[in-house]
């Protein structure tokens, strides 16, 4: 199971068989707001092996979870998602790249926290005095950073997996009114939580955004 954001998104990848044809079926529950279904025929290309589908939450108004069956000829699978109305904070998707290379959405439920770091250097000048309103003192190389600390709020004990997949992902990114925003995981350690030691399992993430807000490229 996966928790969700009723005005986020998640990501569905799959493997397109070879052999076998696949069906997609997305319903949500109890009222039916989703209900679609998709055929995907097979193929030897390895270049389109793995297949996204996007489901958007938006889409539900009521509906409490959504059920996604993958059917072969051989086999049905399906996965579920507990949709989530989250009152106090915005839930911030993050798109990470999971350990099958696969994209994955993870979301964020609970508390954001940006703060910025800023470089700079200086030099001395004698372009005139500072009482005539020249600088003495000039700035210049200045750069910035801004890091983005996320909280998951409560999640499965299972979930913790999806977690540590994110932070040893190289490709991260915030996905936010449809737009990328490339990040890097800040976090060197991770420690565990279990149910059995810890009761309720929540985890703080740090990031840093993967450009300098002085946009020197």
């Amino acid at each position: 199971d996966y928790k969700v954001s009723r005005t986020g998104y998640f990501i569905y990848p799959f493997v397109v068989d070879s052999s076998n044809a696949i069906t997609l079926q997305v319903e949500s529950y109890p009222s039916g707001e989703l209900s679609e279904s998709y055929n995907i025929g097979t193929t030897f290309n390895s270049g389109n092996k793995v297949v996204y589908l996007w489901v958007d939450l938006n889409d539900t108004t009521d509906d409490a979870y959504v059920n996604i069956k993958r059917i072969t000829s051989s086999a049905s699978q399906t996965l579920t998602l507990d949709i989530v109305n989250e009152s106090k904070y915005l839930p911030l998707d993050v798109v990470f790249q999971n350990k099958d290379g696969a994209n994955q959405i993870f979301t964020f439920f609970k508390r954001q926290e940006e703060s910025m770091s800023i470089t700079d250097n200086h030099f001395e000048t004698n372009r005139g005095q500072a009482s005539e309103g020249y600088h003495q003192f000039v700035r210049h190389n200045v750069q910035a950073r801004t890091t983005l600390k996320a909280e998951t709020g409560f999640i499965d004990e299972d979930n913790t997996e999806f977690v540590k997949q994110m932070l040893l992902s190289e490709r991260i990114w915030s996905f936010v009114d449809d737009v990328y925003t490339p990040l890097n995981i800040v976090d060197k350690s991770f420690k565990y939580k279990t149910r059995q030691n810890d009761r309720l399992i929540s985890y703080t993430v740090t990031f840093e955004k993967s450009y300098n807000e002085i946009n020197n490229i």
